[in-house]
């Protein structure tokens, strides 16, 4: 399941509920999936999802998918989607500009862990995310490898990082963080699910991610295990309920 933040529903709820009050069922059942698996994972690979290019046009302009498309420098193209909730309950205060550029910096690491560019005909993955991205807010840069020098360009286009040759190993190279902010509200999403922080960390929500496959953390695993957990925020629960009582067809 999804959640709309306040201010967001707030501003769009009418036209979402004329919107979708016209959707068949079988039409509902398939976007509730498509944004509950995006919930899910974040950063979800477009190329992976079967989805009519005019439906998902339509929930982005809707505001409820986000798309980031990320290029690598021999022009491979592949898209990612992320639901509104990565920000928390009352949206996000970043510019639009900057959360482009986490979600960019999330989407090139998960392209990283999909789908490297080949080195030598072999794929050298990203195998935990999570660290990864940990450990380029911590040391300042990771690497040296090649994918780096062909993957990561976008990032660097947009001054979130600087790549750079290695000395000893030519051909790779390493990523050097230049926008901390960017990539510590990138660490929150995938390590708790949303850029939220918090006064003290909390050592589950902090424990590494170790699913190879998605982004899926161990906040979002203790809340899919517990569907009786309650949210906090009256508004935030009563929307919801409004929201899937439009795609079950159940409101007029």
């Amino acid at each position: 399941m999804f959640i709309i933040t306040p201010l967001f529903a707030r501003e769009n709820i009418i036209s979402i509920s004329n919107k979708f009050a016209k959707l068949p069922t079988a039409e509902r059942d398939k976007l509730e999936s498509l944004l509950s698996s995006t919930k899910s994972t974040e950063a979800n690979p477009l190329s992976r999802i079967s989805i009519d290019p005019d439906s998902l046009a339509i929930y982005k302009k809707l505001g409820l998918i986000d798309i980031t498309t990320v290029e690598t420098i021999d022009t491979r193209k592949e898209s990612f989607l992320f639901t509104p909730a990565i920000w928390g309950p009352l949206g996000s205060t970043l510019t639009p500009d900057e959360q482009d550029h986490v979600r960019a910096l999330l989407s090139c690491t998960r392209l990283g862990q999909i789908s490297p560019t080949l080195v030598d005909g072999k794929e050298y993955k990203i195998k935990n995310p999570s660290l990864y991205i940990a450990a380029l807010k911590r040391r300042g840069r990771v690497g040296p490898s090649t994918p780096i020098g062909t993957d990561y360009v976008i990032l660097e286009r947009e001054g979130i990082v600087e790549i750079k040759e290695s000395d000893s190993k030519p051909g790779q190279f390493y990523m050097i963080l230049v926008k901390d902010d960017i990539a510590e509200r990138a660490r929150r999403i995938i390590t708790r699910g949303r850029d939220i922080s918090f006064n003290g960390e909390d050592e589950e929500e902090m424990r590494p991610l170790n699913q190879v496959g998605s982004f899926v953390n161990p906040v979002q695993s203790r809340i899919r295990s517990e569907p009786k957990l309650k949210r906090t925020g009256t508004r935030s629960e009563l929307i919801e309920k409004e929201m899937m009582k439009i795609f079950r067809g159940e409101k007029d």
